[in-house]
């Protein structure tokens, strides 16, 4: 058995599988456009194409496990 000390949020003894949090170190970068136009249609392009393949995730996930297990996606 292995045991493990840190920070608490219970004040208890607990068991179970661990996940170890990391914080993500993402970097933004920031550049400056010439164009707002071509970026809008970029951005527009790229929500479309999330849309499209949101769609198809959801369409996929219902033949492989029905209408019923799926309710909860509809409302988002």
């Amino acid at each position: 058995m292995e045991k493990f000390a840190g920070k608490s949020i219970f004040r208890k003894v607990a068991i179970g599988k661990i996940f170890f949090y990391e914080k993500n170190t993402a970097v933004v970068k920031r550049t400056k456009i010439e164009d707002a136009k071509t970026e809008l249609d970029r951005f527009e392009h790229a929500k479309e194409t999330a849309k499209a393949q949101l769609q198809n995730l959801y369409e996929k996930a219902l033949q492989e496990v029905g209408d019923s297990e799926l309710r909860f996606l509809k409302c988002i």
